[in-house]
């Protein structure tokens, strides 16, 4: 919460073009997308918008790019994830209001250097253009654009979508006895990708332990250790930067 309070404690320009987000509702992934590219563009001074990874997986008929947003050159960097869990909304909605924020801020300041404007309020106070802040806004955009899919009537499948969408035929893993369970129950599709990194993989309380080796349930961990390819991206992002300074590695579940 110390973020936002800094944000929202500097007067900072409140430019126009650069307030794209609409935060009166959730954006489906392409609304989000569209405005992040829109951010970038206009600001690339400030904001650099590049893709780290993508979510395919053979079998599957789709797929979504995974974005890296990053704010600042410095070389002390926050890096923050969002939206591991398809069907908690506020975690990319924070997101994409902590970055665009970031941006109006950085932006400010930017011109401010370059003697083009006066920045509003108490600079040299300000700590916040110190760091570098980079933001996965969206790690499962797939399991996503699901929960936006409408449901029948009287249902919530869709809606209350929790893991990626790794088809139960991609799962190689599966015994003959889960594989008849899949068949006649349903609800196999996807891994938990918060239950899919080296950390603590399959470890905890004794009911996790035995329900995340079920890929009906929503804490299925896959087959393996960083198995799918959205949490293979953001594994993959911090540990080519695991030399760099990162001050915290934040998850905004």
């Amino acid at each position: 919460m110390r973020v936002i309070w800094i944000l929202c404690a500097i007067s900072a320009a409140q430019s126009h073009d650069l307030k794209i987000i609409n935060s009166k509702r959730y954006l489906t992934i392409d609304e989000m997308y569209k405005a992040l590219k829109i951010l970038a563009a206009r600001a690339p001074g400030s904001v650099e918008m590049k893709s780290i990874g993508n979510t395919y997986i053979k079998g599957k008929t789709f797929q979504h790019e995974i974005y890296l947003i990053t704010i600042g050159n410095k070389k002390i960097q926050f890096i923050f994830d969002c939206g591991i869990h398809a069907r908690e909304w506020i975690s990319p909605a924070t997101c994409l209001y902590l970055i665009q924020r970031l941006i109006q801020n950085f932006e400010a300041n930017r011109l401010y250097l370059e003697g083009t404007s006066e920045f509003p309020g108490r600079r040299k106070k300000v700590s916040l253009f110190n760091y570098q802040w980079q933001f996965v806004p969206m790690v499962n955009p797939d399991g996503y654009m699901t929960t936006h899919q409408k449901d029948l009537e009287g249902e919530d499948i869709h809606r209350l979508h929790r893991k990626n969408r790794r088809p139960r035929q991609a799962m190689s893993n599966l015994s003959k006895k889960m594989k008849e369970h899949c068949e006649d129950e349903g609800g196999c599709e996807g891994v938990d990708l918060n239950r899919n990194f080296l950390a603590g993989w399959g470890k905890g309380h004794k009911d996790f332990e035995v329900d995340s080796k079920k890929p009906w349930t929503s804490v299925y961990k896959g087959s393996h250790p960083i198995s799918e390819p959205e949490s293979k991206a953001l594994h993959d992002h911090i540990n080519k930067k695991k030399k760099k300074n990162y001050s915290a590695l934040i998850p905004l579940l």
